[in-house]
Parts: C-alpha cells; sequence; structure tokens
C-alpha cells in the first residue's frame, strides 16, 4: 500500500525536473540511448559520492534494489565507463 503524500510527491517529481537541463535549440537529431547511458552514468556517480562509496546506500538515494546498481556497476566497468 502506497501511504506517500501527494504534495510531497509533487514536490520531489518537481525538484527531478530540474536535476538536468538540455538546449536542443541548434541540434537537429540526438542519440537518445547514448543520453540516457550518460545520464544514468551520471546519477549513479552522484549517488555513489553522496552515499560515500556505499552501494546499499547508493541504490537507495536512487530508489532502486541494490542488485541492480550492482549489475549497472557491473555493465559500466564492462563498457569501460566506471564510476569514481
Amino acid at each position: 500500500m502506497n501511504h506517500e503524500n501527494p504534495r510531497e510527491s509533487n514536490m520531489i517529481h518537481q525538484d527531478e525536473k530540474k536535476l538536468f537541463s538540455i538546449n536542443l535549440d541548434s541540434v537537429q537529431k540526438v542519440d537518445l540511448k547514448r543520453l540516457m547511458r550518460e545520464f544514468e552514468h551520471t546519477l549513479i556517480e552522484w549517488a555513489l559520492q553522496k552515499s560515500g562509496g556505499k552501494q546499499g546506500a547508493a541504490a537507495k538515494v536512487l530508489s532502486i534494489p541494490r542488485t541492480t546498481l550492482q549489475s549497472k556497476l557491473v555493465k559500466e566497468r564492462k563498457n569501460g565507463s566506471t564510476p569514481n
């Protein structure tokens, strides 16, 4: 059962919208997959830094299971883009 306060939830979502900005005025085409990978990488780096490198805490910050974060980190290592 979800006991989330709708007003608080809306405020959180508004704050999340402010996490990044992108100027596409002069862009004709984007590589969505690349942009999404870069954004995810940036968020993972931020969460790990915020949590002092603790994966469990970083996963909580990102609202994902720890195992999901770990699999994303393994995938990043294989692709050569390991967060600090």
